[in-house]
């Protein structure tokens, strides 16, 4: 039997971040205004056409995608994470993560279905996680959940430990 290592369990509901959109759409206009300031009215218009059909196709792509919605680190030092499906998935977090104070990047390893039936699916086709879980890197920023729960996240990821909040 396992011993438990935390006093409580760390769940994170995580949020769209604006900081990244924000990121997103001021990269999207310099790239647009770089365009139109180097090249010909003609050339630009089709550029322009064409970043606008490549933003299109990417965010159809990436609509299916798998959405981490919650992190959850059990007192017994397990991480669960829920998909946007509601599927959990039990992951092993390498060493090889970024921690900073503003910042987390997660690297995710053993990806496995917490459920039988995910499980059992998996069995048979072992690439299959892949359709479900397309990324085994997770970044938080500081606007995608509250800044409680950021910081034990943060505490247990260096130290492995928790603290008593007062």
């Amino acid at each position: 039997m396992k011993k438990p290592i935390l006093a409580n369990a760390i769940e994170i509901s995580l949020y769209p971040s604006w900081i990244l959109w924000g990121w997103l759409v001021l990269f999207s206009i310099l790239v647009l205004v770089a365009i139109w300031i180097s090249l010909t009215w003609g050339w630009a218009l089709s550029l322009t056409m064409l970043y606008a059909m490549y933003v299109c196709v990417w965010s159809i792509l990436t609509v299916g995608a798998c959405v981490i919605r919650q992190l959850t680190v059990t007192i017994y030092g397990d991480v669960l994470i829920t998909d946007k499906t509601n599927k959990q998935w039990r992951v092993t977090i390498k060493a090889s993560s970024v921690v900073q104070g503003w910042l987390m990047v997660l690297h995710f390893e053993d990806v496995q279905p917490v459920s039988l039936d995910e499980t059992l699916l998996l069995a048979n086709n072992k690439q299959a996680w892949q359709t479900r879980l397309r990324s085994h890197a997770l970044l938080i920023l500081p606007d995608q959940a509250s800044a409680a729960a950021l910081s034990d996240l943060r505490r247990w990821l260096k130290w492995g430990v928790t603290f008593k909040r007062y």
